[in-house]
């Protein structure tokens, strides 16, 4: 293989894992440290987010009040997660 053809592949490797949702119990370990329960994931958020954040997710849960909100939270590779509100 050719150092192009090397550098192509893992380019298309790395931006595969890119953007990629949150896993489920991260999503329930970082909504629930923000004081929140009852998270759902809402779907893949390719938007919301800083550029250092590889993993997205939009979620729904409910707050102290029972209210329900509504955002995304983000993670990183070299960064802990953080949850952004709508």
């Amino acid at each position: 293989m050719t150092k192009t053809k090397i550098a192509l592949v893992t380019v298309l490797a790395l931006g595969a894992a890119c953007y990629c949702n949150v896993s489920d119990q991260t999503l329930r370990r970082t909504t629930e440290a923000a004081g929140l329960h009852d998270a759902r994931s809402t779907g893949k958020a390719y938007f919301g987010c800083w550029e250092g954040d590889e993993f997205r997710t939009h979620f729904e849960a409910k707050n102290a009040s029972g209210t329900l909100v509504r955002g995304t939270v983000c993670c990183g590779f070299t960064k802990d997660c953080t949850v952004r509100y709508e």
